[in-house]
């Protein structure tokens, strides 16, 4: 689709503009001051800018008009002033280590979440304890408790 959208946009004005833009260099060729020449081939040069610039603005506009899915992965990229929607407190009633050393938090609503990066995390003093889950990029889900101040990625298993 972009190649015949390029064709379609680009090639009628390359191909007119490319006649003219000959015939403006032959006419440079042909003159014998080099500062008049050099002068002659900089217009040129500034007229086969302005086309193309042209040009770009039109197939950025058709772009815009027919795109109606956003940029991949730009759904992943989080918004500096927005909140967070997917973003969920619970009360951690239980916490411990698994056999690979990773935690594993249990929620008041039953929920079980294992540590799912190599991080340090201290044990909570006092159960219970209120956890943040966020969903992050590329459907990962952090976890952060009040009593820490960094949060680690987690993944659900009951």
């Amino acid at each position: 689709m972009s190649r015949t959208l390029f064709i379609l946009l680009v090639m009628p004005h390359w191909f007119a503009f490319g006649n003219a833009l000959e015939a403006n260099l032959v006419e440079c060729r042909e003159i014998i001051i080099d500062a008049q020449r050099l002068r002659c081939l900089d217009n040129a040069i500034a007229d086969l800018q302005t086309a193309e610039l042209s040009i770009n603005e039109k197939s950025e506009n058709h772009q815009k008009q027919t795109n109606t899915l956003p940029p991949l992965g730009e759904k992943y990229i989080q918004k500096k002033n927005s909140a967070t929607k997917n973003e969920h407190v619970f009360d951690m009633v239980k916490a411990y280590k698994n056999r690979k050393k990773h935690w594993i938090f249990e929620l008041e609503n039953g929920q079980r979440w294992q540590q799912n990066e190599a991080r340090y995390l201290p044990s909570p003093k006092v159960f219970p304890v209120k956890v943040t889950i966020s969903e992050g990029m590329f459907g990962a889900y952090n976890l952060r408790a009040e009593y820490l101040n960094k949060s680690v990625k987690v993944k659900r298993i009951h």
